[in-house]
This record gives structure tokens, C-alpha cells and sequence, in this order.
């Protein structure tokens, strides 16, 4: 299965990016894919005592992408798809 990169920003104006691989059969499928995680991470909710755990030590990664998941009230937009080598 072929793997594809891809880079996705966020549309803040925050200057944050996501670049990420997936395998997919193509790569309209890889797109798909990717925009419905998108979709996925802004119904993203802690609940309050995942929140609270969480606030407690922002600086690990599990919490750090937990809270920024948590906060994501917009999907990254997908800019460029391409097939890795």
C-alpha cells in the first residue's frame, strides 16, 4: 500500500502545522482519510477530570496533544499531499 506525506495547517493564523504519513490506496483516499481525523479532532472533548489531570503537566507530550486537541475549534486545513519514496 502506498504511503503518502502530507502537510495540514491550522486556520488560526497560529502558524502551527501538522506533517503527517498515511498509507492509503490513493491518494483521494489518503485525503479523505486525513479530513475526517480533521473533522474527528475538533469533536475532540476532555472530560473535566481528564482536563484537570492534563493541565497538571502540560509539558508531556500525551497532555500537550491532548490539550491541543481539546482547544482545536477549527480542522487544519490539508495544503499539499504527496506519495513518500
Amino acid at each position: 500500500m502506498p504511503k503518502f506525506i502530507a502537510r495540514l495547517e491550522a486556520q488560526d493564523d497560529s502558524g502551527h502545522f501538522r506533517r503527517v504519513a498515511i498509507e492509503a490506496d490513493s491518494k483521494e483516499q489518503a485525503k479523505d482519510q486525513l479530513e475526517r481525523r480533521e473533522m474527528e479532532y475538533v469533536l475532540f472533548g476532555l472530560t473535566t477530570d481528564d482536563l484537570a489531570e492534563a493541565e497538571k503537566d502540560p509539558g508531556t507530550p500525551r497532555n500537550r496533544a491532548a490539550l491541543a486537541l481539546h482547544n482545536q475549534t477549527k480542522p487544519y486545513k490539508l495544503v499539499s499531499v504527496k506519495e513518500s519514496d
